[in-house]
């Protein structure tokens, strides 16, 4: 009798989802959620839709609670002990919920043992952590061991730390390759599941795939997927990656220097080869990586060089300090409040900007050289020696 009484109620608030909301692009969703030693209280939740934040707090009674909703696509929520924090993964589940009804499982003090029934993504999901979360773990520590050794991010260290070092990159970079052909592994097999498009849409596969590659696992992807939210961002990124790719003509763009003055890429044509260098305040790398580049201004200036830094900072008098501060003023520098965040459409840096142009980028440092005539002749990320390369084939 219960089961039956349960059931009813079930699809009584599954119908009023449906014919409660009026978005005819997204599709209904209830969570039927059970917690094992919590009778009552509260739970919260926490997920993006329509490029909006979704939060609530759902009350549990006799150990179940109920939350519905409409999604276009596969989303990904966090359900959490209300006031809990990310360094409390006990109270806090992080899973992908479709439209449909799902039955989740909780456990009071072990939230990420939760079991969740109904969601076809989130089993792909956990297919594919069982052969790329070894591999993630081993990443993440062999990264950890690299930073400790070099904290600072100091350009000359002592012979037997760097000898240590170049071990790690070395076990770094076969731990990276080996997780990359686990993802593609898993994209070949998967091209109707949404973890797939997951993956692809990952800065530290996108970076290792050639525009080709990527373009062809996307073209595989159901037309379902495709035509996503999300889908439709890759397709929008494999676009602006072409047009920001070696042999593509910069776009223009107009907008201020450190002084307040106009500065246009378009100033410096038939003038000036340029180097743009994209760096962040909070970037140690970056930041690092100066010293560098003031070396490349010394030796090709006189030759024709201009160097444009645009940082993503979100305070400009921080922006200020850290160009004093490291010596920087030889260099033009633009301003930008945040890389891939969204604000001023004005912006060169923002994602989708006034043009619907973007640079790409993903993780920084990055580095791209523009000849005389406007076309980019060269981009690198975190490879200084090629870049060095291509500078002494161009001002030999």
């Amino acid at each position: 009798m219960k089961k039956i009484v349960f059931t009813f109620l079930v699809s009584l608030l599954f119908i009023s989802v449906v014919f409660g909301q009026s978005n005819s692009d997204s599709k209904a969703f209830l969570l039927v959620g059970k917690i094992i030693g919590k009778d009552s209280g509260h739970i919260s939740i926490w997920y993006e839709v329509d490029k909006s934040y979704v939060s609530d707090t759902l009350d549990v009674k006799n150990g179940t609670f109920y939350f519905d909703g409409k999604i276009s696509e596969p989303t990904y929520v966090l359900i959490m002990e209300p006031g809990s924090r990310p360094s409390e993964p006990r109270k806090m589940a992080g899973m992908y919920i479709e439209h449909g009804v799902m039955k989740l499982t909780i456990y009071e003090d072990h939230f990420e043992d939760f079991e969740l029934i109904g969601s076809k993504t989130e089993e792909d999901l956990k297919e594919s952590f069982l052969f790329r979360n070894p591999l993630a773990g081993l990443v993440d520590s062999l990264d950890s061991q690299l930073i400790a050794l070099n904290p600072t991010f100091k350009q000359v260290i002592d012979e037997p730390t760097n000898k240590k070092m170049w071990v790690i990159s070395d076990k770094l970079d076969s731990a990276r390759s080996e997780l990359h052909l686990v993802d593609i592994r898993f994209i070949s097999n998967h091209p109707k599941s949404f973890v797939s498009l997951k993956l692809l849409d990952y800065p530290g596969l996108t970076d290792q795939l050639s525009l080709d590659s990527l373009k062809k696992f996307y073209s595989r992807l159901d037309t379902i997927i495709q035509k996503s939210e999300n889908g439709r961002k890759l397709q929008c990124d494999i676009l602006n990656r072409e047009r920001s790719a070696v042999g593509a003509i910069a776009p223009n763009f107009k907008t201020t220097n450190v002084n307040n003055d106009t500065i246009k890429l378009s100033d410096f044509r038939t003038k000036n080869d340029l180097l743009l260098y994209f760096w962040s305040l909070g970037n140690k790398p970056s930041r690092a990586a100066f010293s560098h580049i003031k070396d490349i201004y010394q030796k090709y200036h006189s030759k024709g060089l201009e160097v444009i830094c645009i940082g993503a900072v979100f305070l400009r008098d921080k922006w200020i300090e850290a160009i004093r501060k490291d010596s920087l003023k030889s260099f033009h520098h633009v301003f930008s409040r945040g890389l891939f965040m969204l604000g001023d459409t004005t912006d060169i840096l923002h994602k989708y900007s006034v043009e619907g142009y973007s640079w790409d980028l993903h993780i920084l440092p990055v580095q791209i050289l523009i000849d005389k005539n406007g076309k980019i002749v060269g981009r690198w990320q975190d490879d200084m020696e090629a870049m060095d390369k291509r500078l002494t084939e161009i001002f030999k």
